[in-house]
């Protein structure tokens, strides 16, 4: 195959007989010289006619009706709420949807305040002991001391 032969989407297009007259012909044209994509339209056409053996599935219902009825169920209109529950029906219709995601906001930010505020507490006033670095001291401890006069024992 090289430049000049037809991509497989012409070769479809044949099979399927979409092609305008002129296109067509020169297609047909090009087949009758060319071997190589006379063999691509042979396999093209196998294909084409082990698609058309295939079964048709049969249904044993009719699925518009079942999609036709859920599709008219959706699009009745809400009733009336009973004469009691006015005030509910104007408070839904007030706030709608977006308490739920202006409560996630607001719990969000206050809860970042609240985590956010503790990080910036005074550090204690107590010195801290480090008692891991006594183990870079002359004398470990744990460590013989060679003589009483090298032992410092500050404490």
């Amino acid at each position: 195959m090289n430049e000049s032969c037809p991509r497989n989407t012409a070769l479809s297009a044949f099979l399927d007989q979409v092609l305008s007259g002129q296109e067509k012909a020169e297609l047909q044209d090009h087949l009758h010289h060319c071997p190589i994509c006379s063999g691509q339209f042979a396999q093209l056409q196998q294909l084409h006619v082990a698609f058309q053996e295939i079964p048709k599935p049969v249904l044993n219902f009719d699925l518009a009706k079942v999609l036709e009825g859920r599709l008219q169920a959706g699009r009745q209109i809400k009733t009336l709420p009973p004469p009691g529950r006015k005030l509910h029906t104007l408070l839904d219709r007030l706030m709608g949807g977006w308490w739920l995601p202006a409560g996630s906001a607001a719990m969000a930010l206050t809860l970042g305040l609240v985590f956010g505020g503790q990080l910036y507490n005074a550090p204690p006033q107590e010195p801290v002991k480090m008692m891991a670095m006594n183990v870079f001291d002359s004398i470990p401890p744990g460590n013989i001391c060679a003589g009483t006069p090298l032992c410092k024992t500050g404490s």
